[in-house]
């Protein structure tokens, strides 16, 4: 238990989750590339149409029967770069999708997104699909990266009419100190928009990032708190070992905010021990 009694496996009945996304890379230069990186534009390998039609095949066992192409067979695509879009076949279920191109596999849930836990074996079924779609191409090469994402969007309910910059640092506990010199020639009265970012390893096998700042969803100016938990090695084409990666972060991101957001938790409305606070 936390200090001030919140559980460390709470769930939030206005939890600001926008999107969780755990992404799967593979093949030469796979490693995420830093925010505002240039890449080459090439086209896609020969054979990754021959492998998304493979994956939704194995994915339509996991009732992601339903695709879209997201780029015209034989046009050129980015590496990394999503092609193909699946979803699930139940009538009216939107919130979670996966994602599919040359050298990348995600896994998407966007709200109502309920937990990690009923959410976990869904991927791993997506995953085992991707699996066996690699295996058919002969592929046993290892992911170059597992990584964990966690889009937060603090809205103005949950900003109480504090600007972006006091509510980064007087909320969530996130300070950038300007020189005096920089401080000298801001406007009286007026404040600096704060867009911070931060990355550093956590130990061995994983490093987080994160980005805090202004944003707009859904047509509404927000706190946006981005994080990721990525992994530093290879990871074997096992799905019990990926699961693992994807909890280990889980856990890492959950900590966080559970409590970084402590100042609000009241307006979050804790509601249970059971599930995810993100």
């Amino acid at each position: 238990m936390l200090g001030d009694g919140v559980s460390m496996s709470v769930t939030f009945k206005n939890a600001p989750l926008a999107e969780v996304i755990a992404e799967l890379r593979w093949g030469i230069g796979a490693t995420p590339l830093p925010v505002g990186s240039v890449i080459n534009f090439q086209n896609s390998p020969p054979d990754n149409d021959q492998f998304l039609s493979s994956l939704g095949e194995e994915l339509g066992r996991s009732k992601f029967s339903r695709s879209e192409r997201l780029i015209p067979p034989g046009f050129p695509s980015f590496p990394f770069q999503p092609v193909t879009r699946f979803r699930q076949d139940a009538s009216g279920e939107t919130s979670l999708i996966i994602q599919a191109g040359a050298g990348i596999f995600s896994f998407n849930a966007i709200p109502p997104y309920h937990s990690w836990t009923r959410v976990e074996p869904i991927a791993r079924n997506g995953i085992e699909a991707l699996i066996r779609a690699r295996a058919k191409a002969g592929s046993q090469e290892h992911f170059s990266t597992v990584s964990l994402r966690y889009i937060n969007t603090f809205n103005q309910a949950l900003m109480q009419g504090n600007s972006v910059g006091s509510f980064l640092r007087d909320i969530m506990g996130i300070t950038v100190h300007l020189p005096p010199v920089i401080e000298s020639h801001i406007q009286s009265g007026t404040e600096p928009l704060p867009h911070v970012q931060y990355s550093f390893n956590v130990d061995e096998t994983s490093s987080f990032s994160f980005m805090a700042g202004e944003g707009i969803f859904q047509n509404e100016k927000v706190v946006l708190f981005d994080m990721t938990v990525s992994s530093r090695l290879p990871i074997k084409q096992d799905v019990d070992g990926i699961m693992r990666v994807l909890a280990n972060a889980r856990n890492i991101m959950h900590e966080i905010f559970v409590n970084i957001t402590k100042p609000i938790h009241s307006l979050l409305a804790p509601q249970g021990v059971d599930e995810d606070a993100v």
